[in-house]
């Protein structure tokens, strides 16, 4: 497994962390993770499968996801999956 970090995504949102774990090939994605505050409590999202949002760029359920936390006062996501291929 490989641990990918980015600051900087490249879907535009500034993050004080970002990444995702996936296997060596990118074929699976483990956790997909984003934080803009580090003071703020973390949220989690269980879902399917994971889509093609990796360390740097994020899809549109993810960016809701994010969304959603931001809305609701949290400082970060995880987003896990019942199944670690990636599939769209």
């Amino acid at each position: 497994m490989t641990d990918r970090q980015s600051n900087t995504p490249a879907d535009g949102a500034a993050f004080v962390d970002a990444g995702a774990t996936t296997d060596e090939t990118d074929t699976y994605r483990y956790r997909l993770w984003r934080s803009w505050d580090q003071t703020a409590p973390m949220l989690g999202f269980v879902m399917c499968n994971p889509s093609t949002a990796d360390a740097t760029s994020l899809d549109p359920t993810c960016r809701r996801c994010v969304g959603y936390a931001r809305e609701w006062g949290y400082g970060s996501v995880e987003i896990g999956n019942l199944f670690a291929l990636r599939s769209s």
